[in-house]
């Protein structure tokens, strides 16, 4: 057997290149069940590379349940389980979401996954943090004691650094470490609001989580529509005027998942509205470092003259998940009241933790990531950017992000999103139906792609399937 595969000269490993493409032409059924793979001394002559190269291909392959290789037998490709195990963790998600484990679940399934929209793990250099907390041997016992409920100063020094490049001034006594962006919202919500007052929540917005939290703990919650463009402001008012809001959550910078940024005339009638109906802005800042082209995008937090914004950060978004580190930057008189709640709920994080991730972060290692990372993840917008052009019905509607890790992108009428979600999984692709991030009548007529997880082979595969199953359910 000759498999038709194309290495290129950019720096991703070739065995990673040999092993995707032969993973792609399985899901592909090109390659079927029971096809012996080429030996490895055949394949590496085609290709002219090492066996070495091969061998490491396909041992990645047979770890992902792809392939059999048996001494003396050679690889033997498996019949992919990967779409009826799909199915199974989206039927259990579709009441409580995707769980933490969720895309290295589905990964090793053997799924293409475009459903989330977090920063690869597989590009961040775990070693370099884990050297600051090596460094630390030997330090203060109480370093694993609790520590101050606002977090420890270095990384809140750290924290400022990077606020001083978004052009915001913020003193230490401004910032509160917390565990992550929900632990953010959760603080800011509870804190500020009260049961029965009303809040209003751009949709869509980040899986629809700040909407349920505030309703699960009795807020009464308005939606409201957001698009490429940002905010209808006329219609924004009106909502203003009829439901008497005491918090907006919003997000910030890129906002999601459109990747667009909000232009400072936007921004600053936003900010007068909360003054003018005295209601406070909860920005919600993930992504605003992953920007692809222009000036940084701005924040409300940065034009803010009334002490209306509560911003919210996260070091998640912009290293990998399971840091699971987020801040919050707010007027003096709103830190002490979110102190008294987290002093009930965290008593405060983990003071050794906070300092490592503060060196991390004050030596440099956080810009080196962003600035080493940001060109992979412009090559994999590009590629999905492509892909979409090229296979997707000319009836849907997208804009191509200048920003983020996700393409939102409506189908034509006769398509829905849920029914197309599961049409995916049977094509060994998955990804994230509207309902899942937007409130809205029409949210089935949406489906957002992420390209933050996959490589630019991978999304080129997985995101062709789902535009020839859009224009299989328009003829």
């Amino acid at each position: 057997m000759k498999i038709p595969i194309i290495l290129d000269s950019s720096t991703r490993p070739k065995y990673q290149q040999i092993a995707e493409q032969i993973r792609s032409a399985i899901l592909a059924r090109q390659i079927l069940s029971g096809e012996l793979l080429p030996p490895v001394r055949e394949l590496a002559h085609q290709l002219s590379v090492g066996r070495m190269t091969v061998s490491r291909a396909y041992s990645e392959l047979e770890q992902l349940g792809f392939i059999k290789s048996t001494i003396g037998s050679g690889s033997v490709v498996c019949e992919p389980s990967g779409a009826e195990f799909g199915r199974n963790i989206l039927k259990g998600s579709e009441d409580r979401g995707p769980f933490s484990s969720y895309e290295h679940t589905v990964s090793k399934s053997g799924i293409r996954s475009l459903a989330t929209a977090v920063p690869d793990p597989m590009l961040f250099f775990g070693d370099e943090l884990v050297t600051y907390f090596a460094d630390l041997r030997g330090c203060d016992p109480w370093l694993f004691y609790s520590g101050e409920t606002l977090g420890h100063t270095e990384l809140g020094s750290a924290l400022q650094t990077i606020m001083s490049e978004k052009e915001c001034s913020v003193s230490l006594n401004q910032i509160i470490i917390t565990s992550s962006l929900e632990n953010s919202i959760q603080a800011a919500i509870l804190a500020l609001t009260k049961p029965g007052e009303i809040i209003l929540v751009q949709d869509p917005l980040h899986m629809n989580k700040p909407a349920e939290f505030a309703q699960f703990i009795g807020r009464r919650v308005v939606n409201v529509r957001s698009d490429f463009q940002g905010f209808d402001l006329n219609k924004l008012e009106e909502a203003i005027k009829r439901t008497k809001p005491r918090m907006f959550i919003l997000s910030g910078g890129i906002t999601t998942p459109f990747g667009k940024r909000l232009g400072e005339k936007q921004i600053q009638s936003i900010l007068g509205l909360a003054e003018k109906y005295d209601f406070y802005l909860l920005e919600l800042d993930t992504l605003s470092w992953l920007y692809f082209e222009g000036a940084r995008p701005q924040t409300f937090y940065q034009f803010d003259k009334f002490d209306r914004v509560i911003y919210c950060g996260s070091i998640d978004h912009m290293l990998t998940a399971g840091i699971r580190m987020g801040w919050i930057c707010c007027p003096p008189e709103i830190t002490l009241r979110l102190e008294k709640y987290l002093l009930l709920s965290q008593v405060s994080g983990s003071p050794f933790i906070q300092l490592a991730l503060g060196r991390y972060i004050q030596e440099g290692k956080l810009d080196a990531h962003c600035k080493r990372t940001l060109p992979e993840y412009r090559l994999r917008r590009d590629t999905m950017h492509r892909v979409i052009l090229s296979s997707f019905p000319n009836e849907c509607k997208w804009s191509r992000p200048e920003g983020g890790l996700t393409f939102w992108i409506r189908v034509p009428d006769q398509v829905n999103t849920r029914i197309l979600a599961q049409r995916a999984l049977s094509n060994g692709v998955m990804f994230c139906p509207g309902f899942r991030v937007s409130n809205q009548p029409d949210a089935d007529q949406y489906l957002r792609l992420g390209f933050g997880l996959l490589k630019a082979e991978a999304i080129q595969h997985a995101a062709k399937k789902i535009g020839d199953l859009i224009s299989l359910s328009l003829k």
